[in-house]
């Protein structure tokens, strides 16, 4: 087993940042952002032993209002996608990470997008899983007043309806929140792999453990709503980019991914059989792809 290694990272904003890595220091970095609401515990624990086994040093880490890191009274300092890719810049400047290849999952992808267009010495190549340049499809879906006004496409009807019903229910007892975060991962599971609820369940329950404020997540919707789509702006990324996307995508369907591979100048774009959720069964398979990239 691959060591893993903690390390808080405080930016210049003041915000501690908990990151974890894997593999040797010196060897060249990968940077693993998650999506929002979830912690960096769910970039699965063999996905970065893969990477670190195949020879880099791989960093995961809490975005800001999850898990260890700093949490946010976002009434007094608001903060958008802008200001959580000054995060993770901040932290491969505190591992002396010149350039690095960043992946960044859903909203993490986001943030990837902003650090290829902003901060393009920062990187040597970028991975963009279950993603998009638009946001906005799904957060006008999720407030009802979505109409067909974006390019890019809402989120499966049967998700919205799941959403909708688990809006009616509030979990009481940690056994229920942990009903409640499976169902939620449920819904976005998809593709011919079994849901992969023993693993699932697992994280949940050590995620509940070491998250400060539960309702700190919230803070992301806000980030993520008040920020700009990046639609034209992805046209500026120059660094190598590879778009892996699941082909049964509930939340963002397959042709969010491929406008970023159709509008990236040479990224690859790779069909996944799954849905929006990482399965940790698929580290082995997610880790060739990476690997594969980045080598080739």
């Amino acid at each position: 087993m691959t060591t893993a290694t903690e390390k808080i990272v405080t930016t210049i904003a003041g915000v501690e940042i908990w990151t974890e890595s894997f593999g040797d220091p010196a060897n060249p970095g990968i940077l693993l952002i998650m999506g929002a609401m979830n912690q960096g515990l769910f970039w699965p624990q063999t996905f970065c032993e893969e990477l670190a086994n195949a020879g880099f040093l791989v960093i995961r880490y809490d975005n800001r209002d999850t898990g260890k890191s700093s949490t946010i009274n976002y009434s007094i300092n608001p903060y958008t996608l802008d200001d959580m890719a000054e995060d993770a810049i901040a932290i491969l400047d505190a591992y002396k990470l010149a350039k690095t290849t960043v992946i960044g999952m859903s909203m993490g992808g986001y943030i990837a997008q902003l650090i290829g267009i902003n901060y393009p010495s920062h990187v040597d190549k970028l991975i963009l899983l279950s993603s998009s340049p638009d946001q906005r499809p799904y957060m006008y879906s999720l407030q009802g007043t979505y109409m067909g006004q974006f390019p890019l496409s809402p989120p499966c009807e049967d998700y919205l309806f799941q959403l909708a019903q688990a809006s009616f229910y509030m979990p009481k007892t940690p056994e229920e929140v942990v009903k409640s975060t499976l169902d939620s991962w449920h819904s976005i599971h998809s593709g011919s792999l079994p849901f992969p609820e023993q693993e699932m369940t697992m994280l949940i329950k050590e995620s509940m453990a070491r998250m400060e404020n539960p309702m700190a997540v919230m803070n992301h919707g806000a980030a993520v709503g008040n920020s700009p789509d990046r639609l034209k702006t992805v046209q500026q990324i120059k660094a190598p980019t590879l778009v892996l996307h699941g082909e049964f995508d509930p939340v963002l369907p397959i042709d969010h991914g491929q406008y970023l591979a159709d509008n990236i100048e040479g990224a690859q774009l790779v069909k996944l059989d799954m849905g929006h959720l990482f399965p940790p069964t698929m580290s082995q398979l997610m880790a060739e792809h990476v690997i594969n990239f980045i080598k080739s």
